[in-house]
């Protein structure tokens, strides 16, 4: 393929994404090594308590990143409790921005591994239930992994086919949606997902 028809290819691939005709798949991976086993055991365990929590998602995320609260199916706060599948969260990020939501689809708890998946939703809180009230469709999962492999432990956010929602049905956020989502593949997803998953593996307290 030349090098000018490969040129076109990613153009007319940018031009997907950008209308909402085509996801991306991303991967955000930490790790950190312990002094042995046991050690990395002890800390997966207290890690993993924390994990469930959605109350802790801010202290994961940093301060300059987004902050989390956690709802039941019915839309009812919840504050230090663990996290259920059809419960939903919502996501504020940093500046003047909609609040957007996700809806908890898979909890796995395993003795080495937790594993959260949630996909973009309504708002639970608001009459208008058809909408997808986040910056991709509801085609788009993320999960969030925490995993030990022997003396290691291992973060990931994964998230797969990132749509930008950006259609008829998005109305007047459609532009910010697109905004938020280019701006985010330009690397401030990148710098939220980096920040949650180290400290998601390292020992720190609070």
């Amino acid at each position: 393929m030349s090098i000018l028809k490969k040129f076109s290819n990613k153009l007319s691939e940018e031009a997907q994404i950008l209308k909402g005709e085509k996801g991306l798949n991303k991967t955000y991976h930490s790790f950190k090594a312990y002094s042995n086993e046991q050690e990395a055991k002890n800390i997966f365990t207290r890690q993993a308590e924390k994990f469930l929590n959605i109350s802790t998602w801010d202290q994961f995320s940093g301060p300059e990143n987004a902050s989390f609260k956690h709802y039941d199916a019915s839309a009812a706060p919840i504050t230090n409790d663990k996290v259920n599948v059809g419960d939903y969260i919502s996501i504020d990020l940093p500046g003047p921005l909609p609040i957007y939501w996700v809806r908890v689809e898979k909890v796995i708890i395993e003795p080495e591994l937790v594993n959260i998946t949630v996909r973009p939703s309504e708002d639970p809180t608001s009459s208008n239930t058809e909408k997808t009230k986040h910056f991709f469709t509801d085609d788009a999962t993320s999960a969030f992994i925490l995993e030990r492999k022997g003396k290691e432990l291992h973060a990931y956010e994964i998230g797969k086919n990132e749509v930008i929602n950006n259609n008829e049905k998005a109305g007047a956020e459609a532009p910010i949606n697109t905004a938020v989502a280019t701006g985010g593949w330009a690397g401030i997803q990148a710098h939220q997902w980096n920040t949650f998953t180290r400290n998601l593996v390292e020992k720190i307290e609070f």
